[in-house]
This record gives C-alpha cells, structure tokens and sequence, in this order.
C-alpha cells in the first residue's frame, strides 16, 4: 500500500499580524540596511584619511631627501630621516621602510615589512606609487608604495605602512552603534506599528461585522463608516452601492414572482374549472366546445406570459450582443406592413429621414412591434397610428401616436413597469388579456441598445411612444451606410 504525502498546511494569520509583520520587516531590513551603509561609508572615509596620511609621510620622505647635502648618499639621509620617525607602540603609528635595489632594508620598526609575502612592491621595481594591503604577523596593514629616485636614477622603494584594525574597529563600533540604536527603535517601533495597525484595520472589522449582520430580514441596512475619505471609505461606499443593487434585485425578484403567480392564477384557475365542467355528465356538445375554447385561449395565455418572461429573463441576464447598422425608416416601414397585414390599416408613416442606427434587427422589430400592437389595441377600428423619425444632432428619434383615450398622468412613469396596469384601464401595455410585458419587453430592447423610451400625451388626444437611440457611429463619422 502507497503512503500518501499530505500536503503542507499553511500558517493562516490575521490582516492585521501580516500587516505588523511586514511593518516589521521593513524596519528591521531598513536598520540593517542603515547599519551597512553606514560601516560602508565609515571604512571608506577612515581609509581615504589614511590614505591622505600616508602620502604625507611620502611627501615629508621625498622633502628630506631634496634637503640633504648634496655630497650625502640617499642611505645615510634615509636613516636620519627613520631615527627621527621610530615608532612609539600607539595604535596610530605609521611603519616606515625603505627597501634598496641592492636588497638593503631601513626601517623605523622592528615589523619587517618587507618580508610579507603578499608585499610585491619590494620585489618588483614600481615606476608609480601605488596602494596595497599586505599582512604582516596575521595583521593587516594599509600600505602605500613610491618609487625612490636619485640622480642616478632609481634606487629604492618607500613604503609607509598603518595597521587596518586602528580604523575598522572605529568603523565597526559606529556599525554596533547604530544597529544597538536600530533595534531600539525597532523595539519601540513594534508596540506603536501593532496599536497603529489595529486602528487602521478596526473600520474593516466593523465593516464586516455589519456585512455579516445584513440579511433578508434587514434588507435596507448598510455598513456604518464615518471616517475619511480614503480607501475605505471608496470600499464602504462601494459595498453599500452594491447591497443597494442586491436590495432592488431582491425586491424586483419578490415582485416579479408575485405578480407571476397572480397572472397565472387566473388562467390555472379557468383552465380547472373548465375542466371541472366537462367532466359533468350533463353538459351539452355546446358547453363542451366553449369550455374547450376558452382552455385553448388560456393556455395560448400562458404560453405568451411564459414567452415574455424568458425574453426578460435572456434580457436581465445580459451577455453580448452583435449589432449592424439599420436604417430607422426601413425599421418604421417594415412595422408598418406588418400592422396593415395584420389588420390595422390604418397605420401612417408621417414623416422619415435618412437616419441610420447600429442594433439588432429582430430586437428593434420586437420592440417596435409592441409600441405598434399596443397603440393599435388602443386607437380602436376607426382610430390612426402614426410613424414618424428624424435625426436630432447624435440621436435618432422614433415616434408611435396614436389617437386612442390616452393615459393618465399618474401612470406616464409606471407604465413601462412589468405586469403593471393602470386601475381601472385596459391600457398597460397589453389587451386586457395580455400579460402587461409588452412594453417592459419593449424598454429593456432599448435599453440594451443604449437608448430611451418614453411615453407621453398627444395634442389633441391619444398617446405617443418617443424612442431615442444613438445614431450610427458611421453615419457621425460621415460614412457611407
């Protein structure tokens, strides 16, 4: 039998201790940091002092030797020069030696400079001074190198020597300075960064307390935030914006099945009692085919209530559509042929235009078709219907009016809502045995196309649809549609 390898578990960690954590972590890599830079910078200032200082001794050297007599050889001058520079034993004493071509050595000291073996100046001639680190007795020494001259020409080398742990140990007691002083403040820093993370972080805690308590029951409640303007305040705002929508969506969905379930009520409740009827044994062939009617006309009721509610439900769902450009005078007399072939003939197009608008053609039918059906269930027999567009600046404007009893002004704003029917009045945007859709239908196609529609009265009676779209943005452009 295999063994099976768990896999690690992950340390889960409150936001706030991530957020301390790496707070700390900034700090800490930040005194580090300092702490470096801070040696860094030391070791090379001391080693440019030191530096400074040995070729001082190099130019007091090469002074000596230009004040001698002229009849005393460079050796004797040397050691005269050496015997006055002997070394006192303090940590800052710079090692003098002079190494002759002929092997001979002078020195101010009893280190033997010129015995190191990682001193290569002494064993090949140099033309130029130079600067080197040579170890002598397990000590480092900073050394700077010059080339001796007389008037025969070369004849030595110079070197002037101090040892490196005189200024590294300076360099390394300011590095343990500032690091003691790093971690202080890191140690203060690390109460102060948890006591400023938990207030920062305390707004989202509450946040999520309130989210947590938001249910059905309170459905109107929000996130409390009464802090700045900041991030979180764009977060709750954000947060309530959205418990806003969810609240109308919530809302719209109980409506919805309410009036779903009231619509289809009536039918049901017809369709069983019809039912009811024929299985009575003294119904006559007369009943029978008028209950059977009115099954059949209440279940094509139905059948068009379930229709109009997939397409609001395909509408509310969204996702993408592909649009081309239409013609918004073709749209008006296509709807127009199709209202006389179905009867209502007398259906005007008073007035087009050369517009153009990009959508979906059998969207924009639909849409047009409802405004048509419902002016025409509204005009009566003898009434008109009139069609009319025009473009205005970036919109096309596409009218329906008819010459019906018109609506009332309280129900203007309600009437495109779904299932919804004026009390008392047949118009809703359906017969009277419609499902009141129709126009809900009709404002959401538009709606997906980027436009408006309204509803209004006209002069001197009847009512007019007013359809705004965006215009083609070929035809803005100058484009040939």
């Amino acid at each position: 039998m295999r063994g099976t390898v768990s896999a690690p578990r992950r340390l889960h960690l409150a936001a706030s201790t991530r957020v301390l954590l790496a707070m700390t972590s900034v700090l800490a890599v930040a005194v580090l940091v300092l702490g470096a830079t801070a040696y860094s910078i030391t070791v090379r200032t001391l080693t440019a002092q030191v530096d400074s200082e040995l070729q001082a001794e190099a130019h007091a050297y090469s002074a000596a030797l230009r004040s001698a007599p002229e009849t005393e050889a460079v050796s004797d001058a040397t050691r005269a020069y050496l015997q006055g520079r002997a070394v006192t034993g303090s940590g800052r004493d710079v090692v003098l030696s002079v190494t002759f071509d002929s092997g001979h050595t002078m020195s101010n000291s009893d280190l033997r400079l010129e015995r190191a073996p990682d001193n290569a100046a002494v064993r090949t001639p140099i033309r130029r001074q130079s600067f080197s680190t040579v170890t002598v007795a397990g000590d480092a020494y900073r050394v700077l190198s010059v080339p001796v001259y007389a008037k025969a020409g070369r004849v030595a080398t110079f070197q002037a020597a101090i040892a490196q742990a005189s200024f590294q140990d300076a360099a390394g007691s300011i590095a343990l300075t500032l690091a003691a002083a790093g971690l202080i403040a890191l140690a203060i820093a690390l109460p102060l960064s948890y006591f400023a993370t938990r207030g920062s972080l305390q707004p989202l805690t509450h946040m999520a307390r309130d989210a947590a308590e938001i249910s059905h029951a309170q459905p109107g409640r929000r996130i409390d935030y009464e802090g700045p303007d900041d991030e979180l305040g764009s977060l709750a705002e954000s947060l309530n914006a959205m418990l806003a929508r969810l609240e109308r969506s919530f809302e719209d969905q109980r409506q919805f099945v309410a009036d779903a379930s009231h619509e289809l009520r009536t039918p049901v409740a017809v369709i069983r009692g019809n039912i009811e009827l024929m299985r009575s044994t003294n119904i006559g062939d007369a009943d029978r085919e008028q209950a059977l009617a009115m099954i059949s006309d209440e279940a094509c009721r139905m059948t068009r209530l379930l229709d109009d509610l997939l397409s609001l439900a395909r509408f509310e769902r969204g996702g993408a559509r592909h649009f081309q450009p239409l013609s918004a005078q073709t749209l008006l007399e296509e709807a127009r042929a199709r209202a006389r072939a179905a009867g209502s003939v007398n259906v005007d197009l008073t007035a087009g235009c050369d517009a153009w608008i990009d959508g979906d053609p059998d969207l924009l039918d639909q849409a047009i078709a409802n405004l048509v059906r419902n002016a025409s269930e509204h005009a009566g027999d003898s009434g008109h219907i009139r069609l009319a567009c025009n473009l205005d600046g970036t919109s096309v404007v596409m009218s329906v009016t008819d010459d019906g009893p018109g609506i009332a002004e309280e129900d203007l704003d309600r009437i495109f809502d779904r299932f919804y029917r004026p009390p008392g009045q047949p118009r809703a945007g359906e017969s009277a045995g419609g499902a009141g859709l129709g126009l809900a239908i009709t404002r959401r196609i538009i709606e997906a196309h980027g436009g408006t529609v309204r509803a209004e009265n006209a002069q001197p009676t009847g009512a007019r649809f007013v359809v705004t779209l965006p215009a083609s943005s070929e035809q803005m452009s100058g484009g040939n549609l």
